[in-house]
């Protein structure tokens, strides 16, 4: 049990980063997604601007919600659990062209890819 709480905290603490990195960078709509709600009141002091609830998508997919909210998919992911499910959602969530960091889920210096339709 103690390495899951870690595991979460851990990669929320992730997910701030990401999320406090992105609005320094100036993006304008940063969405956090997770299963606790509360989440997002913290995210909001790192630059969260809108909140996903995973288990609130009814028949959706957390990707098909991102793709609603964004009209086509996200500029860039962050998948920071490190669950293959979760980086898959992740890819799903892209706009046709777009880049998925996965250095924060394979806990590498830098493993950005830039995936395409090609």
């Amino acid at each position: 049990m103690s390495r899951q709480i870690f595991q979460e905290e851990n990669s929320w603490s992730r997910s701030y980063g990401v999320a406090e990195g992105a609005r320094l960078c100036g993006a304008t709509k940063i969405i956090g997604v997770d299963l606790n709600p509360d989440k997002f009141e913290v995210g909001k002091k790192f630059g969260v601007t809108e909140f996903v609830n995973a288990g609130d998508c009814g028949n959706k997919t957390v990707s098909q919600v991102i793709k609603e909210i964004t009209g086509g998919g996200a500029d860039y992911c962050f998948e920071c659990v490190g669950l293959a499910s979760l980086v898959q959602e992740a890819y799903a969530s892209c706009r046709k062209i777009s880049l998925v960091d996965l250095s924060t889920s394979l806990n590498k210096v830098h493993a950005v890819w830039c995936l395409s339709d090609h």
